[in-house]
């Protein structure tokens, strides 16, 4: 059925959702377990490090002998499971941070119940098998963990049986139903009301997963589908379950049980863990013994550095975290920008620091790099390669940047509801936009430069082999032409070119090789063969490798009919309440059409979509017509219904994301002599005078684009989801100042603005 939450099968019995409090005790992959466990009820682990030939073996002998005490075959043949004792899977049983992620979850008491193996035939159909319909497993809060014995694509088309899991749905509290066909749930409410994930991947990975969030198996299949799985209860669940007389299967009767005495062991391994002074300290040396520190602070900029500060310095409150802010020469404070005296940096009190060391780190910058403090407009998430990280260390990293706001220094979370907002002392909200905030790259005569790198390794052939069989594979013979109509280079000397100079190191991009760099998502690689089309070639490159991901992709009918559309405009306008579930969570609706939009796997988790009102300021540098970067980008924004005109909507030139001669005869103009503007700004401008849509409407038609069009809410909807390639060109409207314009964005930065930016040339058919 599909009437919202709360349906299903169940009893009330199933105890409230498990606390995701404190997870600083755990080991960093057990508390990203535990983490993804409470946020979506599903983690995934790419390799248990296990012996898959050694299961293998043992497993086909069991299938194959048939032996009814330990292995049985359903009726139909659909299916089989079998009991036998897997010595192999040893290492997983030990293994000392799924054990904690698990107790973390499901409670200090949390044993595992026992294992076995099924086999799905390749001609299984959804008629054979109960679980191809969506359901939980009516036994509360518990953890089955699969680990995959072969590959399994993650596309249901591909036939190779993965599981779907509808994320964020494992805190149901479920009703309970006397028949059966009441509790099961239709494919439509789910992909509505959820982001549905499909499970697949590499053999020896898997998941863990709580059963009672709403899942399903793709029973249909081209293949079989053999995976070992784990169950996992609290201790003190199965003996109430079994003294009321429920109906519910705990521990599920069909599995090798764990002995009493094994689960003591893992216990044992846990305490000793947990208490690596104690009397077994020795006994489990690898993985009790004492993590080295980590330091307070990193490098996240190829042109500054954080150190210890000098004795005066030391004398500074250490528990305040005040920073020296220094350049290269001497010891003075320095004044960036000849605006304003920044001497001091003060991290906020909330953020601890694992050193011990009553030194205060300080920063200091390149001599060969400038240091400025650059204004951001609001809905602008200001992360980008330059920008002056420092890091809070712990199990898990907590980025900031430096801001400055009214006065005040500040910081600029990287994730949560503040992402992308200044953070000052006085305010009780962040300010996203209107902000300066610290960035530091090379200056404008180093930026361009390059010189010979000193040795060539493997890396640098592979590279070059890479380099040469991509172009040859996804450049027709008409992309060649189009490239030396424009430039008069053939695409043959240009690829050479390339090569002959790909060891030469790039100093703004770190003194990373051309040839790397050239294979990378660096938005624009400042290189003299620039002047021969080195950036369109990596534009269209980029572009033919994105349309193959596409074409081998697997969509519903929803994306399908979209996209043809998006192939034309580079921008769709969609209902948002279709696209969203109840809670205004973005669905498996919205996550397929963003597939089809990226070419790419979507969104790593449910999008959360946040308030972020632009307000307009004069001179905004957002009402500038410009792209982000070389490649598709897809971007999300969501407009009220009384947005219009006067709201400073964005404009987007309709066609512009294709690499049409007209773009990329534009492209090379703007590109050709690596302008340092074109370097240092975070997006490449339409033109060197920075024009707004109506100015720039003026000379759009004579490079060959369509004109810059107002992005209005569709009528008669409440509210408009616009998903757009920022690789097209795109601006701001011009509006009043102190105009603003309400809209929503996806939370966070860790989704840049809608589905985080992949290099895009990977490996087709790779994530």
């Amino acid at each position: 059925h599909g009437h919202g939450h709360g349906h299903g099968h169940g009893h009330a019995l199933a105890h409230a959702p498990p606390d995701a409090s404190d997870l600083t005790h755990l080991d960093a992959s057990a508390a990203r377990i535990a983490s993804a466990l409470f946020s979506h009820g599903v983690a995934e682990i790419d390799d248990f490090g296990l012996d898959i030939a050694a299961l293998n073996e043992t497993i086909d002998e069991a299938f194959a002998k048939r032996d009814s005490s330990v292995t049985s075959v359903a009726a139909n043949g659909a299916s089989m499971a079998t009991r036998v004792e897997l010595p192999a899977l040893e290492p997983l049983i030990m293994n000392a941070s799924i054990n904690a992620a698990v107790k973390a979850y499901l409670g200090a008491d949390a044993v595992l119940d026992g294992y076995k193996v099924v086999r799905l035939a390749p001609h299984a159909a959804a008629a054979d098998n109960i679980a191809s319909l969506w359901h939980n497993d009516r036994a509360g809060h518990r953890l089955k963990l699969f680990v995959r014995l072969h590959d399994v694509d993650p596309r249901s088309s591909a036939g190779s049986h993965p599981t779907l899991v509808a994320r964020g749905s494992h805190n149901l509290l479920h009703y309970s139903f006397e028949g059966y066909e009441h509790s099961r749930y239709t494919d439509e409410f789910v992909r509505s009301e959820y982001s549905v994930v499909s499970l697949g991947g590499k053999m020896g990975s898997g998941f863990i997963f709580d059963t009672n969030t709403i899942h399903k198996a793709v029973p249909e299949g081209l293949r079989g589908r053999t995976a070992v799985v784990l169950e996992y209860h609290s201790a003190l669940k199965c003996p109430v379950i079994h003294a009321l007389d429920l109906p519910i299967p705990c521990p599920s009767g069909d599995q090798r049980l764990v002995q009493r005495a094994r689960r003591h062991a893992i216990d044992e391994q846990a305490a000793a863990r947990a208490n690596p002074g104690g009397a077994n300290a020795g006994a489990n040396e690898t993985h009790t013994a004492a993590r080295p520190p980590l330091p307070a602070y990193r490098l996240a900029n190829q042109c500054v550095s954080w150190a210890d500060a000098d004795a005066h310095d030391a004398a500074l409150a250490p528990v305040a975290l005040p920073e020296v802010l220094r350049g290269v020469h001497g010891n003075a404070a320095v004044r960036l920008n000849g605006e304003k005296p920044f001497p001091y940096v003060v991290a906020p009190a909330t953020i601890t620091t694992t050193t011990t060391t009553a030194a205060s780190p300080v920063l200091s910058v390149r001599a060969d790099c400038a240091a400025l403090w650059r204004r951001y407009s609001f809905d602008v998430m200001p992360l980008d390669g330059n920008t002056v990280w420092w890091d809070v260390m712990g199990t898990v990293p907590l980025r900031h940047g430096l801001c400055f706001y009214e006065g005040e220094l500040g910081y600029v979370p990287f994730d949560g509801r503040d992402a992308g907002g200044c953070v000052t002392p006085s305010r009780a909200t962040p300010s996203f936009g209107n902000f300066d905030m610290l960035l530091a790259f090379p200056n404008a005569n180093s930026a361009s430069r390059s010189a010979p790198r000193e040795r060539r390794d493997a890396q640098a052939q592979d590279d070059e082999s890479t380099f040469r069989a991509l172009v040859d594979k996804y450049l027709s013979e008409s992309d060649a032409a189009m490239l030396r109509e424009i430039t008069g280079v053939p695409l043959s000397e240009l690829v050479q070119d390339v090569v002959a100079a790909g060891d030469t190191v790039i100093e703004a991009l770190q003194r990373t090789p051309l040839m790397a760099a050239v294979l990378s998502a660096a938005r624009f690689v400042p290189h003299a063969l620039n002047s021969r089309g080195l950036h369109l070639l990596r534009v269209l490159l980029a572009e033919r490798m994105s349309d193959r991901r596409r074409d081998e992709g697997d969509y519903g009918d929803d994306a399908a009919r979209l996209r043809e559309q998006w192939l034309r405009d580079g921008y769709l306008l969609l209902d948002f309440d279709k696209y969203t579930s109840s809670q205004g969570v973005g669905n498996a609706l919205l996550e397929d059409v963003l597939r089809m939009t990226s070419a790419s796997p979507g969104p790593t988790e449910p999008l959360e979509f946040v308030n972020r009102q632009v307000v307009h300021v004069a001179n905004d540098p957002q009402y500038a017509l410009h792209v982000d970067t070389f490649h598709p980008v897809i971007k999300l924004w969501v407009y009220d219904h009384n947005v219009t005109l006067d709201s400073g909507p964005m404009h987007y030139v309709p066609g512009s994301h294709r690499s049409s001669v007209g773009k990329l005869r534009w492209l090379y103009e703007r590109t050709r002599d690596n302008d340092p503007q074109v370097i240092m700004e975070p997006s490449l401008r339409y033109d060197a005078a920075n024009s707004p849509a109506l100015a720039a409407n003026a000379k759009l038609a004579d490079t060959g684009f369509e004109l810059a069009t107002p992005v209005l809410p569709l009528p008669h909807v409440p509210r408009t989801l616009i998903i757009a390639d920022t690789s097209g060109l795109h601006c701001r409207g011009v509006a009043q100042a102190g105009a603003a314009r309400p809209q929503l964005r996806p939370m966070g930065a860790h989704n840049d603005g809608g589905v985080k930016r992949l290099n895009p040339f990977r490996p087709v058919g790779a994530a």
